[in-house]
């Protein structure tokens, strides 16, 4: 199933574009699309397939599928794309399903395809699979974990949390559900009508949990960086790693398929490896008790996961970093290019040869306009500022000189340059995030949270909108023959639109 994943979603793979060559108007603007997509947006969460051979990544844009041996590929690999962010992508267990969460939504995919939609009523912060692929469990901002047996009929809606619960784990005789909370409690409940069944008092918020593979001891990690684990029968606690703990919270946790071992990871950056076999309190090739395993230096640790023949290691990282370490050696054996964070400023170059842009993580990526979607990034810039005027925030003179634009107060107000006179109030989008104005002085356009607006400066009439970002659109900027427009995005991508050929 998951080949027939891939085959299905493959065509979603960016190709080199064919690119606009009639400039936009006022008369046209209605016709323009999306031709190209430039970035892979933030990571989320990573998970292998049951087989190994691939890799699942949650994104603000989607949901992407690796080849597990090629991770570093830098030609993009299968996309899905969704709407909105995929927050949180879980894969069932005999690889028929991928389940992925947005906002309060959750979607199942088969083959590809979206069969099943439903609407769960709360924000969700956490989503299992049961180990047969027959029950979905859901952790929710109203305190509850919601069970579904039967994904188009209502819920088991489980209560007892006094807080979000932020992890879910199914036993793996999938009899019993687990779940870690920010009241300081893991809770185990009856998976089949949601009855608790026991309350473990951890003294600190869970973030994140897993049953072991013979589902006699939970592994916790907590707030305060300590790993701990609890024996699932009895609640009793078997061993806190306490002397070598973590300095921040722990974010990721994976036990290893054959149980011996436990990765930890944490907002300080670090990735934890350790052996529960004997609970001895050390990390896995470390000289000292507190010495990390691993140190990526990408940023906080938010999700782990063990291959399924337990020779790497999986880690997901805050700084768009996906990366496969070796177990044994503790290398880096591969990592995923072209994951980009929020993006804050763009600018054609004079020839619209070139396409520069930003993100909050204070890189730089280049893009050879009519090029494929691959970007050149320069690493490592801080504080990247406005490329141009097109990106400004406030007041804007058109090229011909003839009027101003200005936004204020939740307005975009045209105003003519010589008299001062208002000469119309653009009705679109209550807040703009960003201005620009064509070469040519015909068109006005405004990046905000519902995409990209485009008015008639004549008429001050809207003549298009589009969305094609899943989160708001924060930069925008036409090229020098105003043939193209390109936004930038909080979900970690650059649109290009244009008329298509």
């Amino acid at each position: 199933m998951i080949k027939k994943l891939v085959g299905l979603i493959a065509v979603l793979a960016l190709t080199v574009p064919v690119l606009a060559q009639t400039p936009i108007g006022a008369g046209n603007a209605f016709d323009m699309e999306e031709l190209v997509r430039l970035g892979r947006g933030e990571v989320h969460n990573a998970q292998f397939t049951p087989d190994g051979a691939n890799i699942i990544v949650g994104s603000s844009v989607g949901v992407w599928v690796y080849d597990a041996t090629a991770l570093d590929t830098v030609a993009e690999p299968a996309l899905a794309p969704t709407a909105d962010e995929a927050e949180i992508v879980a894969l069932s267990p005999d690889g028929e399903m991928i389940l992925v969460a947005q906002s309060d939504i959750v979607q199942v995919w088969v083959g590809g395809e979206i069969v099943l939609e439903a609407d769960t009523d709360s924000f969700i912060t956490a989503i299992e699979v049961s180990p047969d692929s027959s029950v979905v469990v859901t952790g929710h901002s109203d305190d509850t974990v919601k069970i579904w047996p039967d994904p188009t009929a209502d819920p088991i809606v489980a209560e007892g949390h006094g807080n979000d619960p932020n992890d879910i784990a199914f036993s793996p005789d999938g009899s019993i559900i687990a779940s870690g909370s920010d009241d300081d409690t893991v809770r185990l409940w009856d998976a089949t009508d949601g009855t608790e069944l026991a309350v473990v008092e951890a003294g600190s918020d869970i973030n994140v949990l897993e049953f072991v593979p013979d589902g006699s001891a939970i592994v916790t990690g907590d707030d305060n960086g300590v790993m701990s684990v609890w024996d699932a029968a009895s609640g009793e606690l078997l061993m806190a790693f306490e002397e070598a703990a973590h300095t921040q919270a722990i974010r990721a946790i994976a036990v290893s398929p054959d149980g011996t071992l436990v990765a930890t990871g944490s907002w300080d950056d670090d990735i934890r490896v350790w052996d529960i076999s004997s609970m001895e309190q050390r990390s896995v090739g470390s000289g000292e008790d507190a010495e990390a395993w691993i140190q990526p230096e990408k940023g906080d640790i938010t999700d782990l996961e063990f291959s399924p023949d337990g020779s790497a290691l999986l880690a997901v990282g805050q700084d768009e970093f996906v990366g496969l370490f070796d177990i044994e050696s503790r290398g880096v054996l591969s990592e995923a290019v072209g994951h980009t964070d929020g993006m804050q400023a763009l600018a054609f170059n004079p020839d619209s040869s070139l396409l520069t842009f930003s993100d909050d993580d204070g890189d730089v990526w280049i893009w050879e306009v009519g090029s494929d979607a691959e970007i050149t990034e320069i690493p490592h810039i801080e504080e990247i500022g406005t490329f141009s005027g097109d990106n400004e925030i406030g007041l804007l003179y058109s090229p011909d000189g003839s009027y101003i634009v200005v936004e204020s107060s939740f307005d975009v107000t045209q105003i003519d340059a010589v008299t001062g006179e208002t000469i119309n109030v653009l009705d679109g989008e209550p807040f703009a995030n960003s201005l620009a104005i064509s070469p040519d002085s015909s068109l006005i356009a405004y990046a905000g949270s519902d995409g990209l607006f485009v008015f008639s400066a004549e008429s001050g009439l809207i003549v298009a909108q589009i969305s094609t970002h899943t989160l708001r659109a924060n930069h925008l900027a036409f090229n020098a023959d105003q043939t193209l427009i390109a936004t930038a995005s909080d979900d970690g991508t650059v649109r290009i639109y244009g008329l298509p050929e």
